[in-house]
């Protein structure tokens, strides 16, 4: 779908009655992509539906830290980037449901600014801490399987 601009709604406001719209579809749900176009040429970009998020840099880092030291584990060698974000999100989820949803509501509030006048994120040292990376050759030598 494409979209011009909106006197009233922000192009990110746009996207959510289509995104409605789909929710009300039946199974399957096709995946949609809204593109707005503004005058100057500029194109924002929306994905309707489940998709792959976009990742920042530094929790790409994170996540390949965790690996490193992860696959260093007697017996986990050959586990994979995947396979530790499905239980890092696993565990989120099982948390969100249980007992740690307010104080994760609150983290998520105050990395994302919602809820306050200023918007403060997570800056890389405020990561939760991970073990350096080794400064000798290891798993990530280039010689374990992509993933």
């Amino acid at each position: 779908m494409v979209a011009g601009p909106s006197n009233k709604k922000t192009p990110a406001e746009q996207a959510f009655p289509p995104g409605h719209a789909r929710g009300a579809l039946p199974e399957p749900k096709p995946q949609l992509l809204l593109t707005n176009v503004h005058p100057d040429g500029k194109v924002d970009s929306f994905r309707i539906g489940p998709h792959n998020p976009t990742m920042k840099n530094e929790d790409v880092l994170l996540l390949h830290r965790l690996w490193l030291n992860i696959t260093r584990e007697p017996g986990l060698e050959n586990v994979h980037h995947h396979e530790i974000l499905t239980e890092a999100l696993t565990r989120f989820a099982h948390d969100y449901a249980a007992r740690d949803r307010q104080d994760i509501i609150k983290e998520l509030r105050r990395i994302t600014g919602e809820g306050s006048t200023s918007t403060p994120r997570r800056s890389p040292g405020q990561a939760h801490p991970v073990q350096a990376e080794p400064t000798h050759p290891g798993p990530d030598d280039g010689k374990s399987p992509a993933t």
